[in-house]
């Protein structure tokens, strides 16, 4: 049995937290217009890009306090 730990957690955590943060901005321009196509289908294009933009935001900010030694935000 895997020991669970709430440090494995940190990145999905983050991972989430960010993904909220940024298609919530999408979310509001599609209401805010009216439909869904509303920016000439942008703000639907823009949210659905938001995960794989946020997974690289989110690794890129993991592996530069992985590979600098501060591993107090992840473990």
């Amino acid at each position: 049995m895997t020991h669970f730990s709430i440090h494995k957690l940190k990145p999905t955590l983050l991972f989430l937290s960010i993904n909220l943060a940024l298609s919530s901005l999408f979310y509001f321009l599609i209401i805010y217009s009216g439909k869904l196509g509303g920016g000439s289908g942008l703000y639907a294009a823009g949210l659905m890009w938001c995960p794989g933009i946020v997974v690289l935001i989110t690794m890129n900010f993991y592996t530069s306090y992985y590979r600098h030694g501060k591993h107090g935000l992840f473990y």
